[in-house]
């Protein structure tokens, strides 16, 4: 996967989300980084794929660059 196909997956991902959906972006992230992945206790599952995918494609961005 090239770059720019890179960056298209996390913009496609975004486009999922409303303007008003940034506060629950956040949330999901921080609750990310508090709890971890042990304890599973996520508000909102489909985000949190989205997160650690659009993690994953920034990591690879910047291992390939």
């Amino acid at each position: 996967m090239q770059k720019c196909e890179r960056f298209d997956k996390i913009c496609e991902i975004l486009s999922n989300y409303a303007p008003e959906d940034h506060k629950l972006f956040h949330q999901t992230v921080q609750e990310l980084f508090e709890k971890g992945f042990t304890k599973g206790c996520f508000q909102n599952y489909e985000m949190l794929a989205d997160i650690l995918t659009i993690l994953n494609q920034c990591e690879l961005l910047i291992k390939n660059s």
